[in-house]
């Protein structure tokens, strides 16, 4: 089992989330190695699966650091997203085994996940279907990256890609 638990760190991870069109994929460069290293320790990191997106986080820490991997916007519904407030923080992951580096783990209900397009307010809600719940917790992990957490449960990933240069 895969949990998902807020911090008291205040801190999203600055950097820039982008969507690069010609490999149809999310990226995010950090703006500070430093916080980055920090959040992922020395033990490398790994990272959960959301379909063909990768959530990354640090093996040692458990912290989330930030999602890149294939996500084609020809998949993607359009439709209206009220986005929530987010809270600007660290979110930790811990699993009922141990992580290895490299590997990634698939989310137990985010194995096949709808991906939900709100062009006007940009931003991308990565989902295992549902809609998004008021109650739920949502932090700003990473610069354009949400997490929408619910009883320790991931419930979706909310993205806020900057256009390409």
């Amino acid at each position: 089992m895969i949990r998902f638990e807020r911090t008291n760190d205040p801190l999203a991870l600055p950097g820039r989330l982008q969507y690069v069109e010609a490999e149809h994929s999310l990226r995010f460069e950090s703006s500070s190695r430093e916080l980055e290293a920090s959040r992922a320790g020395q033990a490398g990191e790994a990272s959960l699966a959301l379909g063909t997106l990768q959530l990354h986080f640090g093996v040692e820490t458990g912290l989330v650091l930030y999602p890149d991997g294939y996500l084609p916007r020809q998949a993607w519904r359009q439709g209206r997203l009220s986005v929530p407030q987010p809270a600007s923080g660290a979110v930790r992951v811990t699993m009922d085994r141990e992580a290895v580096p490299g590997v990634s783990y698939r989310l137990d209900g985010l194995s096949a996940v709808e991906t939900l397009h709100d062009e006007t307010a940009g931003w991308v809600r990565v989902s295992g279907g549902t809609p998004p719940e008021g109650a739920a917790d949502y932090v700003e992990v990473a610069q354009g990256v949400v997490l929408e957490i619910l009883t320790g449960n991931l419930l979706a990933l909310w993205l806020h890609p900057e256009p390409e240069p």
